[in-house]
């Protein structure tokens, strides 16, 4: 908690919303009748929920494999291990899925727990 609270508003809310599953992707939209259908869009099969986000993303995937590695890119490890944030905010950043949020912030994470954000 200590370095969540250290984190910039719109990247506590990126997280948060990623982890409780209620963030603008088009399964959870669909269920709102805000999108005519769950699937995702840039691949057209899967539902567009979360964990396709983090995972399945077309051409995305690969950036956040090189910064976390391919073993430990996982949902769980992306969302509650602070190791999986820089990389995550920077995948956010770089998929453009959520243009009307306020762009996220570089972060890093030193061994203590302190969080330096960049720009």
């Amino acid at each position: 908690m200590k370095i969540i609270q250290q984190l910039l508003r719109q990247n506590r809310v990126i997280l948060m919303q990623l982890r409780l599953g209620y963030i603008p992707l088009n399964a959870y939209l669909h269920r709102f009748k805000k999108r005519d259908n769950p699937t995702c869009r840039d691949c057209g099969k899967e539902e567009e929920m979360v964990e396709h986000y983090l995972l399945h993303y077309k051409g995305q995937r690969e950036k956040m494999e090189k910064n976390m590695g391919r073993e430990r890119l996982t949902k769980k490890t992306t969302l509650s291990m602070r190791e999986g944030w820089e990389a995550l905010f920077k995948y956010v950043n770089s998929t453009e899925r959520f243009k009307d949020y306020p762009r996220m912030r570089k972060v890093k994470i030193k061994e203590k727990g302190e969080v330096e954000i960049g720009t």
